[in-house]
């Protein structure tokens, strides 16, 4: 694959791994790559810009979508064109096909592939948010300048007031909004009360972590239902626990995120699997032990993947 821009990244539950790219929706199996494109499937465009979690909540299939607004359905190792059926379960939430254009319309469905592109967009446009909690059926949160408003089933649960904040620095773990706060905080926003979100594990033994100070950055995959914090060169995966609070586990250390263009994280924590999708660089794998070195026989592909092994 020529294309060394991944702009999403997300694992099926028949653990395929599947990029959207600006050269197609690639399924990576471990070991080969298979580039779904207009030699193989009915695109219009090869230009894949998202990758949406099923909104019926059944968790069996997950969706890309390109620039022309094709929605393709990942169902196993295969896609099936399924635009109709999706543009019908966002209509559900009131949102039109012309709103995923945001420099177009005002409201945007928050995808972790689309963080960096909408940032760029709050400087000039009046966003509204649809964040999408996958964890069940119609589950999501509709932020707007003076509100949020959560919806499960379909339905609206509640509303309350609420001072917007920037989009990258919300992001959700089951059916829970939380929010990096300028002031190093991470924050449970709840209909409530706000409260701060006690921080326990791997980071409290950082150096360089000030629970007072924003000095790290904040990944978030929706599809994986996962975030991340990057403290200098030392990324943490955060578990959401029973008692309220988040554990910070460290799954790599040493790594450039900023010099490779990171934009994209994906933990797989049975296998200890790290994959990072980089806007220039293609592909990184990080494995915990055992590295051996991938053989990847099509013509350009050496260069999306990239092999490495200190994951903690």
């Amino acid at each position: 694959m020529s294309q060394n821009s991944v702009n999403g990244i997300a694992e099926d539950k028949e653990g395929f791994i599947w990029l959207t790219t600006e050269s197609g929706l690639v399924r990576f199996d471990g070991q080969n790559f298979h580039t779904f494109d207009k030699s193989n499937s009915n695109l219009t465009t090869i230009r894949f810009n998202a990758i949406y979690p099923d909104l019926s909540g059944t968790g069996h299939k997950i969706f890309a979508s390109n620039d022309s607004f094709e929605f393709m359905s990942i169902q196993g190792p295969n896609v099936v064109r399924d635009t109709v059926a999706s543009i019908a379960l966002f209509n559900r939430i009131g949102y039109e096909k012309q709103d995923f254009y945001p420099y177009l319309q005002s409201v945007v469905i928050s995808t972790s592939s689309q963080k960096a592109f909408i940032k760029d967009l709050e400087m000039t446009f009046p966003l509204r948010y649809i964040m999408l909690a996958p964890s069940h059926a119609g589950t999501y949160y509709f932020v707007d300048h003076e509100r949020i408003t959560f919806f499960r089933q379909w339905k609206k649960v509640y509303a309350f007031s609420y001072k917007r904040p920037k989009l990258q620095d919300l992001f959700t773990l089951g059916d829970k909004l939380y929010c990096f706060g300028d002031d190093g905080k991470v924050r449970l926003i709840d209909p409530d009360k706000e409260e701060s979100v006690r921080l326990t594990g791997d980071i409290l033994t950082d150096a360089d972590y000030d629970p007072n100070k924003r000095n790290f950055i904040g990944y978030w995959n929706n599809i994986s239902d996962q975030c991340f914090i990057l403290l200098k060169k030392k990324l943490y995966f955060l578990n959401a626990q029973s008692d309220g609070a988040l554990d910070t586990k460290l799954v790599l250390d040493g790594f450039d995120f900023t010099s490779h263009s990171i934009e994209n994280v994906h933990y797989n924590p049975k296998q200890k699997r790290l994959f990072l999708g980089s806007a220039t660089h293609g592909l990184f794998i990080f494995n915990p032990k055992n590295f051996r070195a991938l053989v990847v026989s099509r013509k350009n592909q050496e260069n999306l993947l990239k092999h490495l092994t200190n994951v903690i």
